[in-house]
């Protein structure tokens, strides 16, 4: 019987050595992975420009978006702020949207029949990166939506993204357990499969600890009218779905090989009020 049983016996011992370094590499590449992401850019407009061209107030800002992705920004939104004058109005704008950037324009008509305009790109704490001016003389709508574009074009190009706003993100809580050898047996096969699905269940917890508190504010002020302003917002679903998912691969496959070598090695488990026994022969 033990030479009928040894080839099965070292076919699962292979399966745990290979899966078990797969599952913690991907344990720990996840968060990282995640991580790397665009920097948020927040686009604001205050041009002063006649009634009878109010659509072109959406249209430069549209394009103004536009351009930001295609040079490697995630544009998010603004809320009812649609200007800032001082460099706290736009830290505080750019916190509670969660953006990095700030893009603006302003200008309007010139005294030559055409328009001046001046594109702005801030970091989150309202301090100016680069600026952009330029103007059109005897120039149609169309003309100034053209130069627009050109130099939001040229600020974003010459000027690399800065890096994301500080955003209360708790640390992801990694397993990384102690090299196990390779399973000889029908009991180290249960230790193996314990190990991993534990690895699975904390892996689980965190990811979804992780993923209920995104969104949620701290240090919440009142605006004065009738709001609150928060400049703390947790930004961790990135972090906590992939960690959920991951760890519920774990806990099946660590079950799986319980399971199995339960089976086979004629063993069973018995749990009790606080612990767990594995009772059999293996």
């Amino acid at each position: 019987p033990a030479a009928v049983w040894a080839p099965r016996r070292l076919g699962r011992a292979r399966d745990v050595r290979h899966l078990l370094p797969l599952f913690f590499v991907l344990l720990l590449k996840v968060a990282p992975a995640a991580a790397a992401a665009p920097t948020r850019l927040l686009v604001l407009e205050g041009l002063d420009l006649p009634d009878d061209m109010a659509n072109v107030h959406g249209r430069i800002r549209k394009d103004l978006e536009t351009i930001a992705g295609a040079e490697g920004r995630e544009v998010v939104a603004g809320g009812e702020t649609r200007w800032c004058s001082t460099a706290d109005c736009f830290r505080m704008t750019a916190q509670s949207a969660g953006a990095g950037e700030v893009l603006s324009i302003r200008g309007g008509r010139n005294e030559y029949e055409g328009y001046q305009l001046a594109i702005e790109l801030r970091r989150a704490d309202g301090n100016l990166v680069a600026t952009e001016a330029g103007s059109c003389n005897v120039c149609s709508g169309p003309e100034m939506v053209t130069l627009a574009q050109s130099l939001g074009r040229r600020l974003l190009a010459a000027a690399p993204p800065v890096e994301p706003p500080t955003i209360l993100t708790p640390a992801p809580m990694l397993v990384t357990p102690a090299p196990i050898s390779p399973p000889r047996n029908g009991q180290n096969a249960v230790v193996a499969g314990l190990a991993i699905a534990s690895a699975g269940l904390v892996a689980v917890v965190a990811g979804g600890y992780l993923w209920h508190l995104d969104g949620s504010t701290v240090d919440c002020e009142s605006n004065g009218v009738g709001g609150q302003t928060c400049p703390s917002v947790y930004r961790t679903e990135r972090f906590g779905i992939p960690l959920t998912v991951v760890g519920a691969a774990g806990l099946v496959v660590g079950t799986v090989f319980v399971v199995r070598a339960a089976s086979v090695g004629h063993t069973r488990l018995v749990g009790g009020p606080g612990s767990v026994a594995l009772l059999g022969s293996f």
